[in-house]
């Protein structure tokens, strides 16, 4: 049997300790199961696929937001998304006023939970240094959010 160290989740706190403009020197993890599925899924013809629909979304849109399929391991409190953004303007720099613009374009949305109106509260958002960056292919940002 392998030898796994416990992991433990990533709270609301810890998250706090970066941003866009302090983003984490480490690379964060998931939880085994999912680390494994991604593993798998980015070997498989879904992940190009994946890719290119994500490209040709981008050719009509600024940003795309969606819930990370294959989220970082966060207490459950936490929603992990990922904004996949077009930067053909401006692809050898990170624009941080024009990415924070457009993350916080999606959260100013409420949502309805259990027919009391809460508002997705950010966390915090980040890009990744290319040392920690699986997706190398599209600029996206890392998002985490709670219910408030």
């Amino acid at each position: 049997m392998e030898n796994k160290k416990t992991l433990y989740r990533i709270t609301e706190d810890y998250l706090k300790n970066y941003s866009i403009d302090n983003p984490p020197l480490i690379s964060l993890y998931r939880d085994y199961s999912i680390q494994e599925d991604y593993d798998n899924y980015k070997s498989s013809d879904n992940y190009s696929n994946f890719i290119n629909n994500i490209k040709e979304l981008l050719k009509d849109n600024v940003s795309v937001l969606q819930l990370n399929d294959f989220p970082y391991y966060t207490t459950d409190n936490i929603k992990h998304y990922v904004l996949w953004i077009n930067n053909k303007k401006n692809q050898y720099k990170l624009d941080k006023s024009f990415i924070k613009k457009e993350v916080n374009k999606y959260f100013i949305i409420k949502i309805n939970t259990k027919n009391t109106q809460k508002k997705e509260e950010i966390i915090t958002s980040w890009v990744n240094i290319p040392e920690n960056c699986s997706i190398n292919e599209i600029l996206h940002t890392h998002i985490f959010t709670k219910i408030v």
